[in-house]
This record gives structure tokens, C-alpha cells and sequence, in this order.
């Protein structure tokens, strides 16, 4: 209920809306722990089927993250992840 009255709120102060989804068509927004959807993997999944479960690469948000684990994902978010692209950069 708090995010449809912050919607309202925004909306009255000028915020502008946009799609919460990223160009692959995957959520930026997770409604769940990160590790919820890996938790009941099948051992024989697919890529194509893993690729289409996982989290965007422009992921902003994850439900239910404790305060130590914050740094975790701040370092993978912010210096792992550009590390992982640059090195893919110089292999293509």
C-alpha cells in the first residue's frame, strides 16, 4: 500500500514514470531475496531457461537484504560488475 501512496506523492511532485524493465525485457526491481530464485534450481535447467529466470544486469532493487550482506552487494555492484565488463570488452 506504501508504494502505491509514494506513487501518488511523486506524481503530484512532478516525478516522471517509466518501465521498470530493463531492454531484455527482465525486472529491475526484485520483489524477492536474491538468492530465492536459484534455491530451487533444477540440476538440469537449461541456459536459456537459466538466463530467463535470473536478475537484469541494471537490477536496482532486492527485497529482504540484511545489513551485512549490503556490502556484498555493493562491492559486486559497483566494482565487480564493471570489472566483469571491461574484461568481456577485451575478449570480444
Amino acid at each position: 500500500m506504501e508504494d502505491v501512496k509514494m506513487s501518488v506523492c511523486g506524481h503530484a511532485v512532478g516525478v516522471k514514470r517509466y518501465d521498470s524493465f530493463d531492454e531484455d525485457g527482465k525486472s529491475v526491481f526484485c520483489p524477492t531475496t536474491i538468492s530465492e530464485p536459484y534455491l530451487n534450481i533444477n540440476r538440469t535447467i537449461s541456459e536459456e531457461g537459466f538466463e530467463k529466470m535470473g536478475h537484469s544486469y541494471r537490477q536496482a532493487t532486492f527485497h529482504y537484504v540484511a545489513a551485512n550482506k549490503m556490502y556484498i552487494l555493493e562491492f559486486c555492484h559497483y566494482y565487480l560488475r564493471p570489472q566483469i565488463l571491461r574484461f568481456q570488452r577485451v575478449i570480444t
